[in-house]
């Protein structure tokens, strides 16, 4: 790994065409003087590389090498939790909830990474909102739904489409492993 590190920074200082466009191991060591080295700017410079890059790319790693089992129980305690402290049972009536299922279940993947579930709730205290749990749950509230339907009183093509628009959304979020 450090050989292969080394090999990167020799061809990136050899063939970058100018600051704009180093990498971060050439940019850092720019901040060397002619006769002393900031070790403050650049201990600095190293830690926001590490953030900005280092963290996202450590935490793309160990999410790829989690199990899927590890969605499942971190989607489970998230939905308890968030059904004790903020979402309710849907108020809105059956027939709306059925319109709301069949147009995911119209385009939802025949063969989605995890399964896909549906939970149609309500919320006080969220505004309107539709959420991702990494167990393969999609919620969405409500609030939500009216404010999609606006004024109407039923899901017309646009409608149905700004619906279709914010579930595949959050099926995106989910295939992506983002809440993990």
């Amino acid at each position: 790994t450090f050989l292969y590190c080394w090999n990167e920074f020799l061809f990136a200082l050899s063939f970058t065409l100018g600051p704009d466009r180093y990498t971060v191991p050439v940019a850092i060591t720019l901040f060397r003087g002619r006769y002393q080295v900031p070790w403050g700017e650049v201990l600095a410079a190293t830690v926001l590389a590490s953030v900005k890059w280092g963290i996202p790319a450590l935490a793309e790693r160990a999410v790829a090498a989690a199990p899927l089992s590890v969605d499942q129980r971190v989607g489970d305690t998230a939905f308890k939790a968030l059904k004790s402290a903020w979402l309710d049972p849907s108020r809105l009536s059956e027939e709306r909830i059925a319109e709301v299922r069949a147009i995911f279940d119209s385009f939802a993947s025949a063969a989605p990474r995890i399964p896909l579930q549906l939970s149609v709730m309500s919320s006080e205290d969220l505004p309107p909102n539709a959420l991702a749990l990494p167990n393969g749950r999609i919620i969405i509230t409500d609030g939500m739904i009216l404010h999609i339907l606006g004024k109407q009183a039923a899901f017309d093509e646009p409608a149905r489409a700004r619906l279709a628009g914010v579930l595949a959304h959050e099926i995106g979020h989910i295939e992506q492993r983002h809440s993990m």
